[in-house]
């Protein structure tokens, strides 16, 4: 007898983020992921064998491994359209090798904020001859106008005063050498008027906010239920981050891979659910020393204490999450 197989999907359907060389780390995604009902597998089936994580998740994150020439994958995807399967092929080009002796620029991830909310651009990843001393400058290339920029070395913050998207390219400098620009990309919104969400305190709980349960009622509860496991893997891994730069690497990509992608719903759960939950964080670690709201504390080495914080208090943020999701 044959076997049913799920209808094969065009890899077009596929996306990646990072640039596939060997000793790189790059994303693999499905470009439309925002079916809350879809449950997805993914099975590596060529190449040597690479870490993927959770392999149930709508996206991967893999390094290449050095002197791979190519890699590839199977996922097996069940959503509104039924069963498909789309083939993915990774080809790998050789190993960058950077010039060690000319600066390079790295202007950070791209990121999404809200008008009248300050952003920082972080180009703390760009390197200079020999870790000498370099020169940063940073340069609005398109865009609406912004107000208060601030600039600290590889630093930089400001207002966006409108929606719209905002490009800023970074270039260092070392004596008579200067990088390659790299570019950052900022998209801004404003949170709707008629969607009248009440910041809460950062004393209250998740677990008392009618905002998460309210927007999208089952479809709310189920994303709550997906968050609170980002928040328990962030506790479960509490001994291996570094710092916090490490951390909210992690967690940002595992809700970016929940979150609704529309602009309004991700904004009512940046500003209504995320932000008053950041200023909760932010008062936890400084309990134990670290202020967040330093750039430079993103990359401080975490303490045994700090560790032990961030386990603590990321577990009972998952359960908050988590009592929303399966309210008694």
């Amino acid at each position: 007898m044959g076997t049913n197989l799920p209808t094969p999907t065009d890899e077009s359907e596929i996306r990646y983020d990072g640039k596939p060389t060997q000793g790189s780390r790059i994303t693999i995604a499905l470009k439309s992921s925002d079916d809350p009902t879809a449950s997805y597998r993914w099975i590596q089936t060529e190449g040597p064998r690479v870490d993927i994580g959770d392999s149930n998740k709508p996206r991967i994150t893999l390094t290449i491994p050095r002197g791979a020439e190519r890699l590839g994958f199977v996922l097996l995807l069940r959503d509104r359209q039924g069963e498909r399967r789309v083939r993915v092929t990774v080809p790998i080009g050789a190993e960058v090798v950077t010039d060690t002796r000319s600066p390079r620029a790295d202007a950070g991830d791209d990121q999404i904020g809200l008008v009248g909310r300050t952003l920082s651009l972080n180009g703390s990843r760009s390197s200079v001859p020999a870790n000498k001393p370099g020169s940063y400058r940073w340069i609005q290339v398109s865009g609406p106008k912004i107000a208060q920029p601030a600039q600290d070395k590889q630093f930089f913050s400001f207002i966006p005063l409108s929606p719209g998207v905002y490009r800023f390219i970074l270039v260092v400098s070392e004596n008579d050498m200067i990088s390659e620009p790299d570019e950052v990309v900022v998209t801004v919104g404003e949170l709707p008027s008629s969607s009248d969400i009440s910041l809460r305190p950062p004393e209250r709980s998740v677990g008392s906010d009618p905002t998460i349960g309210g927007t999208a009622g089952p479809a709310g509860k189920a994303l709550a239920e997906r968050v609170a496991v980002v928040f328990d893997q962030v506790a479960d891994r509490a001994d291996v981050y570094t710092s916090f730069e490490h951390i909210t690497s992690e967690m940002t990509r595992g809700l970016d891979a929940i979150i609704p992608r529309d602009s309004p719903s991700r904004l009512i759960w940046s500003e209504g659910i995320f932000l008053p939950l950041s200023r909760r964080i932010e008062a936890d670690l400084l309990a134990v020393g670290l202020d967040l709201r330093m750039p430079y504390s993103q990359q401080q080495t975490l303490t045994p204490a700090q560790k032990e914080a961030i386990r603590r208090f990321f577990r009972a943020y998952a359960q908050e999450f988590r009592s929303v999701a399966h309210p008694r």
